[in-house]
């Protein structure tokens, strides 16, 4: 077990959810 518990568990990934206009626009140009 290779897993350090002296220091903290890396926080979850959670990816930002999208803008509203995502769902029924394409994205903005770049």
């Amino acid at each position: 077990n290779h897993y350090s518990y002296s220091s903290p568990p890396p926080p979850p990934v959670v990816s930002s959810p999208p803008p509203p206009y995502y769902y029924y626009s394409p994205p903005p140009p770049v």
